[in-house]
């Protein structure tokens, strides 16, 4: 049967309509599928999903966040910081996010960049305590103590539950550069840490700890 030109080139440009409609839907489709193979615990299928809807659209925040959460939880320290900090990113008035991308920044002693993160955060919530204690944290292990105890006073007074963060800069301390393994010591606990399960890949034995209270 001989369909008519006009027809053809209308069919045609219907497939494509339709094929341009279904990519753009496709990184939401296997967004979704991927919350469904979580809902029944297959990490794995719900790991490639969220994968492909990220390659289908590299800006797809939620997405980056899921892939973050599963490797954490791994404790693929490297990917989860990867995925963190392009949540960050791609979610740059959420307190949330900026927080926690700061966070691994610091396991991973990358505390410049967890600094940088803590003032984004504070930028858009000039109240956030969570955001004071992480900045402190960051500032305490570049050897700026003062500065971090101000900090922890700053998120004292906002939320007095933040008085545990300062135990460890009660004492000051010296200002030369430290060693590494020193620097640790100084670290002040959190809320915004992650998971325990995380082997980080400098070697800490449990990526970001929460020191005991004394």
């Amino acid at each position: 049967m001989n369909v008519p030109h006009h027809l053809r080139l209308l069919v045609g440009a219907l497939l494509v309509v339709l094929t341009a409609a279904g990519c753009s839907r496709s990184a939401q489709s296997h967004f979704d599928r991927g919350n469904a193979y979580l809902d029944k615990s297959n990490e794995t299928a719900a790991v490639l999903e969220f994968r492909s809807a990220v390659g289908k659209d590299p800006k797809f925040a939620a997405a980056h966040v899921k892939l973050a959460e599963i490797y954490l939880k791994r404790g693929d320290g490297a990917r989860a910081l990867h995925h963190r900090v392009r949540a960050a990113d791609l979610l740059p008035n959420d307190v949330d996010a900026q927080l926690k991308a700061g966070s691994l920044l610091l396991a991973a002693d990358k505390f410049q960049d967890a600094q940088a993160r803590a003032d984004k955060a504070l930028a858009i919530d000039l109240r956030s305590a969570d955001a004071l204690v992480l900045r402190a944290n960051a500032l305490a292990l570049l050897n700026n103590v003062d500065d971090a105890i101000k900090q922890v006073q700053q998120a004292i007074a906002l939320d007095p539950t933040a008085t545990r963060a300062s135990s460890s800069l009660q004492k000051g301390g010296a200002r030369r550069p430290r060693p590494r393994s020193a620097r640790r010591s100084r670290r002040i606990p959190s809320r915004s840490w992650p998971s325990s399960r995380w082997r980080s890949s400098c070697g800490r034995p449990a990526g970001c700890p929460r020191p005991r209270p004394r």
